[in-house]
């Protein structure tokens, strides 16, 4: 510990050149000139400002300035018109300058767990990032999109955001979209058109109707836990490769008949809602492993519904109105049955 705070005073009182000079190991980089620097690691370096000769190496492709105390990125940072990876998470960064969209080549932006209240609105000119993470932030909005065919992963979860760009759908090859705890009762209906998304996280949000997202052929993974739907959308049944769907701590009074299309599915979290019966084509859902019916309104189950279930390893029946009775009986038809399942009553 001693060691680290000695490097940070000297570091605080040293250029970047010196920097390098006297901490990047000469195994790393043989040349310390600005001219050859592409990588820089000043993270965990409780800056508070950055020091100008930084932005004189302009050939660096990548910047770690993550774990800061940079109460801004200064405009400067545009200069950088190399760099592909800048990763400034966990700092106290509260504005992006307009002349971030000067870095044409970046790849990679993490500026997850900052100050972040708003984005230029020429931000998403960045037309080929791969990996964005604004996670943890304190945003409101977002800038209309540009469509970008290189973004994959988008995580915007942990703000205060009450809608998305209406264009949001403008991104063909996104495959992970993370928007979790905010303040959306609404998503905008051209997530739609997001063909290659592979995970869909929305939860804990104040949704009331969720779009069509039936042409999300491709998605796996589905959580709309914690928001105030009170049915599952039809377009959801249609999603043949979901393997995990979260509808946990909704309204949800029923399940659609034709759940039971789901089936690769592996784990359904259906908890703390108002589901009071079961769809009888529930017992076409083989592949299951996990079933979570806590904390609902049933009376009774049909045996049918569970003989075919045979890869069951926990099923949750806590807090229902089921006499004790009823449900040591259903205990030993899941015995005899062979399902290996634990019961939680």
């Amino acid at each position: 510990m001693r060691d680290r705070e000695r490097l940070e005073q000297i570091l605080s009182t040293m250029t970047v050149k010196d920097y390098v000079k006297k901490v990047v190991s000469s195994s790393d980089i043989a040349i310390f000139q600005k001219e050859y620097l592409v990588k820089l690691d000043l993270k965990y370096f409780k800056f508070d400002y950055l020091p100008q000769d930084l932005f004189e190496f302009r050939r660096l492709q990548e910047l770690d300035i993550s774990d800061s105390n940079l109460p801004s990125l200064p405009k400067s940072i545009g200069q950088l018109k190399l760099l592909k990876r800048l990763l400034l998470r966990g700092s106290s960064i509260s504005s992006i300058p307009d002349s971030i969209e000067k870095l044409e080549f970046l790849e990679i932006l993490e500026l997850g767990k900052n100050n972040l209240h708003r984005l230029p609105e020429r931000f998403f000119r960045l037309k080929r990032l791969h990996i964005l993470h604004l996670d943890g932030n304190m945003l409101e909005s977002m800038p209309q999109g540009i469509y970008n065919p290189n973004l994959r992963i988008l995580k915007i979860n942990h703000n205060r955001l009450v809608s998305l760009m209406d264009n949001i759908g403008i991104y063909p090859n996104l495959e992970i979209l993370e928007i979790h705890n905010n303040h959306l009762k609404t998503i905008p209906k051209s997530i739609n058109n997001l063909h290659q998304l592979s995970h869909l996280n929305a939860r804990s949000n104040k949704l009331t109707d969720p779009p069509d997202i039936s042409n999300l052929q491709k998605l796996s993974y589905l959580d709309l836990g914690k928001n105030y739907l009170s049915e599952i959308p039809q377009s959801v049944c249609k999603l043949r490769n979901l393997i995990y769907l979260n509808f946990e701590k909704n309204k949800l009074n029923i399940i659609p008949e034709n759940i039971g299309e789901l089936i690769y599915l592996l784990e359904f979290n259906l908890g703390n809602n108002l589901i009071s019966f079961l769809p009888d084509n529930i017992i076409n859902l083989k592949q299951l492993k996990i079933l979570n019916l806590g904390n609902n309104r049933l009376k009774k189950l049909s045996k049918i519904h569970f003989q075919n279930l045979n890869t069951l390893e926990l099923l949750n029946l806590e807090d229902n109105p089921m006499e004790l009775k009823y449900l040591e009986a259903f205990r030993a038809f899941l015995r005899l049955n062979g399902i290996k399942t634990l019961v939680r009553f």
